[in-house]
């Protein structure tokens, strides 16, 4: 009985420790890891994969969807070599969504004639800067 007591107790030590190895049970498994230092702003491509500058917009006439993609950029906001994209929560929100919406893998679907900002975040990182995107 004794013997049977210590094997299931050497049992459930080496499965905690497994446990604890592979991150399960771990205190920092709920934390979100840092950003890589090289990213400094959140980059956009348009459907035909062009760059969206910071002082560019998105034209989409009433009645029609596009969509856009989101990129790690640097401080200029061109693409950072072998990051492709965000490896977090990325939030998009409308202005006004009764001139155009966007859904949660920013397609945007125009509804109206109008001008809205789209903002586009990082909750996992609040101190991250957003980037917005003006469309028309």
């Amino acid at each position: 009985m004794k013997t049977m007591k210590t094997q299931l107790k050497r049992t459930l030590t080496l499965l905690l420790a497994l446990t604890l190895l592979a991150g399960i049970l771990s205190p920092s498994a709920s934390a979100v890891d840092e950003l890589d230092e090289r990213i400094k702003s959140i980059g956009l491509r348009n459907a035909n994969s062009v760059i969206i500058g910071e002082d560019e917009s998105l034209s989409i006439a009433a009645g029609n969807r596009t969509y856009f993609y989101v990129f790690p950029a640097d401080k200029d906001g061109n693409p950072i070599d072998k990051l492709y994209s965000f490896s977090c929560t990325i939030d998009y929100e409308s202005s006004d969504s009764s001139v155009a919406s966007v859904n949660s893998n920013g397609t945007i679907t125009a509804r109206s004639a109008g001008e809205i900002t789209i903002t586009v975040s990082l909750p996992d990182y609040p101190d991250f800067p957003k980037r917005e995107l003006v469309v028309i």
